[in-house]
């Protein structure tokens, strides 16, 4: 893979100028020395690539017990694939080897059972992992992961693919147990995804105004900071979607599925449509898109 301007190179020992105003663009604003530091740490000591998206740094509200006054704690994230990718790395590292026992998921009769075709919701996933032929199991309940909208319902990705959501948080589970020193202190995005039900809210002022980046929450076992909740971000305009639209056919990205990934991987988390990003969001999309437009980049999809 070639390297460009932004690139992590083998001689940094912290990000340079022109890495942390990209990071900016990005969504990581307002980090101190000290969180751009960690951040950095994590991303050598993963291999994983944050200007490919591939682990992102995630800044929400808490207040800090000692000065009580309002600050934004980082939390660093990666997909289930970047566990993936780690946990190969470090197979590879020590001559190890990692399978799978079949996934299952149960109901409220208890029962767990190798596929889910219910109607109705999971209500817990099981993963187990095998390293080096030990058992890493873990489980996943639904209401500690489900992410809602603000009627209480399921949001669009939930609603439709509510089993292999669940999976997922529960192989993240099962892979932190399997590889404590590789993945400690790195979520994936599928279990920070749920919003907070019980938190604290903090009251605007002129001086401070309420942020508007986007916030989730943690699921029990994730040490944090109370999550504060924001206004609800302002949703992708009409606007915007007749842009993303006109650029993805000029690209070239005709198939709904990989223009719903093109998304994932501009803003670093699951969308179900389009009607899902936020007005934020969208313009990241636009801009990336707008990126590729200008290299000609058509990403081997063909129109």
């Amino acid at each position: 893979m070639s390297s460009t301007a932004i690139s992590l190179r083998d001689d940094q020992y912290t990000f340079d100028n022109l890495q942390v105003t990209a990071l900016a663009h990005m969504g990581v604003q307002g980090a101190s020395d000290a969180d751009l530091a960690i951040f950095f740490h994590e991303c050598r000591r993963t291999g994983l690539d944050p200007f490919a998206r591939q682990i992102h740094m995630i800044g929400r509200n808490a207040k800090d017990p000692k000065t009580d006054r309002w600050v934004t704690k980082f939390t660093i994230q990666t997909g289930i694939d970047g566990y993936r990718l780690i946990a190969d790395r470090a197979d590879k590292a020590d001559g190890g080897s990692r399978e799978y026992e079949d996934t299952q998921w149960c109901g409220v009769d208890g029962k767990w059972v190798d596929v889910w075709t219910a109607d109705e919701s999971p209500v817990a996933a099981r993963v187990v992992v095998l390293r080096n032929g030990r058992r890493f199991p873990a489980v996943a309940r639904y209401k500690a992961y489900v992410q809602t909208k603000r009627d209480g319902s399921p949001n669009s990705i939930w609603a439709s693919r509510d089993a292999e959501q669940l999976e997922k948080c529960a192989e993240a589970l099962a892979l932190r147990k399997a590889y404590p020193r590789d993945l400690s202190g790195i979520y994936t995005d599928a279990e920070m995804a749920k919003a907070a039900e019980r938190v604290e809210v903090e009251p605007p002022t002129a001086s401070a105004p309420r942020a508007t980046a986007q916030t989730f929450a943690q699921p029990a076992d994730v040490q944090d900071a109370d999550v504060v909740p924001d206004e609800a971000p302002e949703g992708i305009t009409q606007a915007q979607m007749r842009k993303l639209q006109a650029s993805f056919k000029e690209l070239g990205i005709t198939d709904r599925d990989l223009r719903l990934a093109y998304c994932q991987k501009a803003i670093g988390r699951e969308v179900g449509s389009a009607s899902d990003l936020t007005a934020r969001e969208a313009s990241v999309v636009i801009e990336m898109l707008s990126a590729d437009l200008a290299q000609g980049d058509t990403l081997g999809v063909q129109a």
